[in-house]
């Protein structure tokens, strides 16, 4: 037996209107064979999430690394939309990917605006497409640390917010908001 409610606004934002900005990246990679370097590996697939900045889309460099075809599934939209890297640092692992044919897009979708860094203890909620699920996904937790750390992706040290929220597979890529402005701080 299962209840279904409509879904209400996350803490004290309603982030409704930022989620129609954020993507599902559907990524073909296809990266090097280490123990024979001329050789490429199997082809596989992933999913990871993304969002609208006023330059183009933002994910993570993981999510993109060795890719070598990338869709998007932007709300509201019935087909996916290929997308091609515009750079990617993988010191700070962030992409910046753009639509082939921006013309696709749906008009008036908003890009998502950057905050201020947040202060340990602030409420954060993560947005992401889960796998496992078609719907975008909402995750609350708080600021734990803030730190110079050392990133996984790169082993470079950087600036590195932490938090509890649960950060799910699928999830790589997708923005962090304070529970408090509505804003991107991560």
């Amino acid at each position: 037996f299962l209840l279904l409610f409509p879904v209400a606004p996350v803490g004290a934002v309603d982030l409704s209107a930022v989620s129609s900005a954020v993507v599902k990246l559907y990524v073909t990679r296809q990266g090097w064979d280490i123990r024979q370097p001329w050789a490429r590996e199997q082809s596989n697939r992933r999913t990871c999430s993304g969002f609208f900045i006023k330059q183009g889309i933002l994910t993570n460099a993981h999510c993109v690394m060795d890719a070598t075809f990338i869709q998007i599934e932007v709300p509201g939209l019935a087909d996916k939309i290929e997308a091609e890297r515009v750079a990617v640092n993988h010191q700070s692992d962030l992409a910046l990917l753009r639509p082939r044919d921006p013309e696709a897009l749906p008009r008036g979708i908003e890009p998502i605006r950057f905050g201020k860094l947040p202060e340990s203890r602030d409420k954060v909620v993560t947005v992401g497409y889960a796998i496992g699920g078609r719907q975008v996904s909402y995750t609350e937790g708080v600021v734990s640390r803030i730190d110079i750390m050392a990133y996984a992706h790169s082993g470079f040290e950087n600036l590195l917010v932490q938090t509890d929220a649960a950060i799910n597979m699928g999830n790589s890529g997708g923005p962090v908001f304070s529970d408090e402005t509505g804003d991107c701080v991560g």
